[in-house]
């Protein structure tokens, strides 16, 4: 089974509201959200010989599947009894979309993967490049790493509870490889400390 799933809505608006859910584990003290709603709806594609091609499938009543449907269905398929949380106890299994009594594969037998090694030249290009969101993201949360060898973790902790966060240096967000350099040095000097 293949399970292709989203993590977000990407900001698609959906026209029905999150029903109430099962909270993973009791909210803590001042927790402003008690995780207790679902999420915006998500599409997902299960990829199975098991599944009728074509199928659209809800759960018909109680909870709906959700991201839990997959731990739900890990532990059903592997024998695994302790839950992670009340969530995925709660959550329905995917067992059901399985609905074929013997697999069908109208595909080829096999798929030969294509080999792919960039060019020098494209991974010369590739290093030049602007520093996407997700990367710049990954050099703040390096700037926010303990700066040097021996530094006290639990000082450099609390200092980041009660102070702004360390903006990365301009020079890091230049490009790919100023990026990859900042980032190696920043996570070398916090695991050389502990």
């Amino acid at each position: 089974m293949l399970i292709i799933t989203y993590d977000e809505h990407g900001g698609c608006y959906d026209h029905v509201a999150p029903p109430a859910a099962v909270p993973p584990e009791p909210p803590l003290p001042r927790q402003i959200f008690a995780f207790d709603r679902y999420g915006v709806r998500v599409p997902a594609v299960v990829v199975s010989p098991y599944v009728a091609p074509g199928s659209i499938f809800r759960q018909p009543s109680g909870a709906p599947y959700d991201h839990t449907s997959i731990i739900a269905t890990v532990r059903k398929r592997f024998g695994l009894s302790s839950a992670l949380t009340a969530r995925d106890v709660a959550a329905p299994d995917l067992d059901s979309l399985l609905s074929l009594s013997k697999p069908t594969n109208l595909g080829p037998l096999r798929l030969k993967a294509l080999p792919y090694a960039p060019s020098p030249t494209t991974a010369a290009v590739a290093q030049t490049k602007s520093l996407n969101s997700m990367q710049k993201a990954l050099v703040g949360l390096a700037a926010n790493l303990p700066p040097a060898p021996g530094s006290d973790l639990r000082s450099h902790l609390a200092r980041l509870r009660t102070t702004a966060s360390e903006a990365a240096p301009v020079a890091a967000l230049a490009s790919v490889h100023d990026a990859r350099d900042y980032v190696k040095q920043q996570a070398g000097n916090y695991f050389q400390s502990h």
